[in-house]
């Protein structure tokens, strides 16, 4: 007698049917320590080699490096806990952003050729450029203003070794104005 198979498993379908997402090593990556979107925080981890349906992964926190893990949409880590040892992982939020632009970019440079827009120039159909404020970091004017007072010491004649307190600095300019004593008229 002739042993009969039961009804195709969907499951296995879907798991042969089933592409990792492109990947490259170097890419920072989300890993999910379960495999599972479970309300825990993913950690950081940066892809070391791409292999087949899974990747391997270094943890930057605890300084891991996680073998075979698959992406977290692979439906075999649904199938059991074996499948989730070495956790799942997903592209950052950063890195969405970046292929939706670029899909944003080509699609209106594709459309700046096209015979759609005839009159249209190339450069109002680019995404807006919107600029972006050069601020000073915090402080940045109290160390120019330090350099300035160092070197000025340095030219006076005063022997500085490392980066003396700005009083400091300022004391010895002081000593150096009050022993020179006022110009003499010529």
């Amino acid at each position: 007698m002739m042993a009969t198979r039961g009804p195709a498993n969907p499951m296995t379908a879907e798991m042969e049917d089933f592409t990792m997402p492109h990947i490259q090593g170097g890419t920072t990556v989300l890993w999910y320590p379960f495999g599972i979107r479970d309300g825990n925080k993913p950690q950081v981890a940066i892809v070391t080699r791409v292999s087949g349906r899974n990747v391997n992964l270094f943890q930057m926190i605890s300084g891991a490096n996680i073998q075979h893990s698959r992406h977290i949409d692979d439906p075999k880590l649904t199938l059991n806990a074996d499948q989730r040892e070495s956790g799942g992982w997903d592209y950052t939020d950063e890195f969405k952003d970046q292929v939706l632009w670029r899909e944003e970019v080509a699609r209106r440079l594709a459309a700046a050729n096209s015979p759609m827009f005839p009159d249209k120039d190339a450069d109002e159909l680019v995404i807006e450029k919107k600029p972006v404020a050069k601020s000073v970091p915090k402080g940045r004017e109290i160390l120019d203003d330090y350099v300035v007072l160092r070197r000025k010491a340095i030219e006076a004649g005063v022997i500085v070794r490392g980066n003396p307190k700005k009083k400091w600095l300022l004391t010895q300019l002081a000593i150096l104005e009050e022993d020179a004593g006022p110009p003499s008229p010529s």
